[in-house]
Parts: structure tokens; C-alpha cells; sequence
């Protein structure tokens, strides 16, 4: 699994992962405040859904939740040894395909523009966004 979280506005975040292979939202939880962090959300949502064998793939903003994900090394590309560099590389190859997901999520207005209506009605929007964009 890939994992991302959607930000709207600076005040909403939502947890979005996707499937290898056929790119297609399997997760999506929120909403959750924009202060909060992304590997909080993760350790309160998806990780206790997985199986023991399980992992998901992040990004560096995981890096602390080392236990449930694989992230990219932090250490600089100049002193990364060559597998580490090959590991990285591939890494954020496949995060592109996470991003391009998270941005036809936010291609819908109901994500991208100002909120007015309850915080409970955009969950079900989202949802039936992420549903959507399964379809296309």
C-alpha cells in the first residue's frame, strides 16, 4: 500500500492510500485537523489495520513511525551508499504515482474550495470523490 494525506485549506486532512499495480484509493479516514501529523494520523488509522506482515509505503514525514512503514533514508544523496540510493530512488518513483492520485482527488471543487457546509458532509464528499476517481 501507498499512503498520502490530502491537506485542504491548511485546515483539514484526510488519509488516502492506494493499491500497487492498478492505481486505486483502498483507504481514505479523516477528517483530521490540519495541525495534525501525518504519522500521528497514520498510527491512529491505517496502521492498526494491517496485518503483521504489512507495510506502507510513505514518504519522509513517517520517518517516526519506522515500525509500519518504509520510508525514503534521510541520510543526504551525497553520503547514501549506492543501495541506498537505488532503495530512494525507486521509493520516490513509485510516491509520484501517490501524488498524481491525491491530485485528480483534489481536481473536485468540493475539495479544493472553501468548505461551508458541515465537516460531516464533507467526509461523505470525499468519499464519494475518492469513489469516483476509482472509476476513472
Amino acid at each position: 500500500m501507498r499512503v498520502g494525506v490530502i491537506i485542504i485549506n491548511n485546515t483539514i486532512k484526510y488519509e488516502i492510500c492506494c493499491s500497487f499495480g492498478i492505481l486505486r484509493v483502498i483507504w481514505d479516514d479523516g477528517s483530521f485537523k490540519g495541525n495534525a501529523s501525518d504519522s500521528g494520523i497514520c498510527q491512529f488509522g491505517l496502521t492498526n489495520k494491517l496485518n503483521e506482515r504489512e507495510k506502507i509505503m510513505a514518504d519522509k514525514a513517517y520517518r517516526f513511525a519506522k515500525l509500519s512503514c518504509v520510508v525514503p533514508s534521510s541520510t543526504p544523496w551525497k553520503w547514501q551508499t549506492q543501495d541506498e540510493k537505488i532503495f530512494t530512488t525507486n521509493l520516490y518513483r513509485a510516491r509520484q504515482s501517490v501524488e498524481r492520485l491525491i491530485k485528480r482527488v483534489k481536481n473536485f471543487n468540493c475539495i479544493s474550495q472553501r468548505w461551508r457546509f458541515s465537516l460531516e458532509l464533507h467526509q461523505k464528499c470525499v468519499q464519494v470523490v475518492t469513489k469516483l476517481v476509482n472509476l476513472y
